[in-house]
C-alpha cells in the first residue's frame, strides 16, 4: 500500500506533483517513479474489475445457443469500443499518466528558472490522451475479438461447459492482461506527456 494518495482523476497538476515530491523527499530520484507506480497499480486494479465485469456481461450463464465465432469476435471488438466502464478506466489512466509527465517536466523546468503556462502543454497532452484512449480500446478490442473468436470456435466444436470457455478466455480478460496493459500504457502516456512538456 503506497504511503501517499493519488488525487482524483484529472487533478494531477504541477502544484500537486511538487507538493507530493516534497512529501516524498525532493532529493529522492525515485519520487516520480513512486508516483507513476501508484498510477500503474490503480490502473491495474481498475482494469481487472472492468475486464472481469465485461467477461461476466458478455458471457452470462446460459450463453451458447447458435454462436458463430466470427460474429462473436466482432461482438467483443464492439464491446471494447462501447463499454463505458472500460472507456472511463482507460481514459482516466492515460490522462493521469500524461498529466504526470507534463507535471514532472514543468517542475524540472521551473527548477532551472524556466517558467511557462503549463496549461498549454497540458491541453495538448490531454488531446493526445483522448485520441490514444480510442486507439487503445480499438487495439484491445481487436486482440480480444481474435482470442474470443478462436476460443468460441473450439468451444462450439468440443462441447465443453461454459466454465471451460471462460477459462480459455482468461488471457483476454484476466489479471495478467490487466497488469500488462497498465504497465505498458502508464509508461507510454507518462513519456508522451513529458515529451509534449519539453
Amino acid at each position: 500500500m503506497p504511503f501517499f494518495s493519488l488525487p482524483p482523476s484529472g487533478q494531477i497538476t504541477p502544484e500537486w506533483f511538487k507538493a507530493l515530491r516534497l512529501q516524498l523527499n525532493r532529493d529522492d530520484d525515485e519520487a516520480e517513479q513512486k508516483i507513476r507506480m501508484g498510477l500503474e497499480r490503480r490502473f491495474e486494479r481498475e482494469m481487472k474489475v472492468a475486464l472481469n465485469d465485461m467477461l461476466n456481461t458478455l458471457f452470462p450463464e446460459g450463453y451458447g445457443d447458435f454462436v458463430n465465432p466470427q460474429i462473436e469476435a466482432n461482438r467483443i471488438h464492439e464491446a471494447f469500443l462501447r463499454d463505458q466502464k472500460m472507456r472511463d478506466t482507460v481514459s482516466r489512466a492515460i490522462q493521469d499518466s500524461a498529466d504526470l509527465g507534463v507535471s514532472v517536466v514543468v517542475d524540472q523546468l521551473n527548477n532551472i528558472g524556466m517558467a511557462f503556462d503549463w496549461t498549454l502543454v497540458s491541453v495538448d497532452a490531454r488531446e493526445w490522451a483522448l485520441a490514444h484512449t480510442d486507439t487503445l480500446l480499438n487495439q484491445l478490442g481487436t486482440t480480444s475479438g481474435k482470442v474470443v473468436g478462436q476460443a468460441v470456435g473450439r468451444w462450439v466444436s468440443n462441447g465443453e461447459s461454459l466454465d471451460a470457455l471462460i477459462n480459455d478466455l482468461s488471457p483476454a480478460f484476466g489479471p495478467k492482461r490487466a497488469a500488462l496493459v497498465a504497465s505498458t500504457e502508464v509508461t507510454r502516456a507518462y513519456s508522451e506527456g513529458a515529451i509534449r512538456g519539453y
